[in-house]
């Protein structure tokens, strides 16, 4: 015997539809498989208890036209939830890395810290900065944030390159004093966004370096990457790098 629930579930696999993006109404015992397979089970409230009870929601009775009512509110949530989506921000593909700070481009082998310039954490290039602020070099998601030192950050471009951007050398070591971040993991950031801020002069009463590190930890797998040094950086507009 063929019931609702199978006949509605195969139209639904042939025209390529989820089981779960179904919303079925029932208010007889016919209607019980069906109410109790599909997710978006609605039972009037003038149907029996026992059928009320295979329901995940009880609407109004028939007299009151509450299927119709009810389609459309699922439809108006659904609007809304593919408006949201589409005004929601995304990352863009990016084609080249932009200067993430005013100041002077130097070699990631000129770096005073073997972790860097060994490219141990993957190729890069460094900015000595002029000035405090630290901005996103590109359109990405921030995948890693230093919480507690807020010295670093990781950005994660569409295409699988990974990013971080240290501020300073062995700034871990201030535990975050002087330093405020703009960014929290999992935020979508477009080139130019504010990421991070440090006190230079701080920096320097505690005999450290300010220079900024950019690297790609996973450069192994984009070898065609070509720096560009021996500039003076302009942030947001001189080209370190391009894809």
């Amino acid at each position: 015997m063929t019931t609702k629930d199978k006949m509605l579930a195969k139209v639904a696999k042939s025209l390529g539809i989820q089981e779960n993006e179904i919303a079925v109404f029932g208010d007889g015992e016919n209607d019980k498989t069906m109410l109790k397979r599909f997710y978006h089970s609605h039972a009037m409230e003038n149907s029996h208890d026992s059928v009320k009870h295979c329901a995940r929601y009880i609407i109004g009775t028939n007299k009151e036209n509450s299927v119709a009512k009810q389609i459309e509110k699922i439809m108006e949530e659904e609007k809304n939830v593919i408006f949201k989506n589409k005004n929601k921000k995304t990352a863009e593909t990016v084609h080249d890395l932009k200067a993430f700070a005013n100041g002077k481009i130097i070699p990631i082998t000129d770096v005073k810290d073997e972790v860097f310039s060994s490219k141990m954490m993957g190729d890069g290039i460094a900015i000595q900065p002029s000035e405090d602020l630290i901005i996103s070099p590109c359109s990405g998601t921030v995948s890693m944030v230093m919480a507690d030192s807020k010295h670093a950050v990781g950005i994660t471009l569409t295409d699988g390159k990974e990013i971080l951007i240290h501020a300073g050398l062995d700034t871990v070591k201030l535990n975050g004093e002087g330093f405020e971040l703009f960014v929290k993991e999992g935020d979508v950031v477009s080139m130019g966004d504010p990421l991070l801020s440090f006190d230079r002069k701080n920096v320097e009463k505690n005999g450290l370096d300010t220079t900024c590190v950019l690297v790609i930890t996973n450069s192994d797998d984009f070898p065609k990457i070509v720096w560009k040094t021996g500039v003076q950086a302009v942030s947001k507009e001189t080209v370190l790098c391009e894809f």
